[in-house]
């Protein structure tokens, strides 16, 4: 959806049962609605430009997405991250 553009009614329904319903991803405008519902920033890395930051100056824990716009057949999609802890090696598994 284009955040320039104002919709009607009808049109805000479609395009909802689309983000829902097909291939269609939710966007900027969606980041930043979360970020806001969650009180908490999210920041989105991408190959190409500097990571763009929804919420920035919120208190919750911040968020990073990674954005893919042509990753294999998906099509432009965001993947969720998580926190990585130390890396153990493997001699380590045999102990309690």
């Amino acid at each position: 959806m284009d955040e320039e553009k104002t919709v009607n009614e009808d049109e805000f329904k479609k395009y909802c049962k689309d983000v829902a319903t097909t291939k269609l991803w939710g966007g900027q405008l969606e980041l930043k609605a979360l970020s806001n519902i969650l009180s908490c920033p999210i920041k989105v890395i991408q190959a190409s430009g500097p990571p763009t930051i929804q919420g920035e100056g919120l208190d919750g824990p911040e968020l990073i997405l990674t954005y893919h716009r042509f990753l294999y057949r998906l099509g432009e999609h965001y993947n969720s991250t998580e926190q990585g802890g130390p890396k153990q090696d493997d001699d380590d598994e045999d102990e309690c």
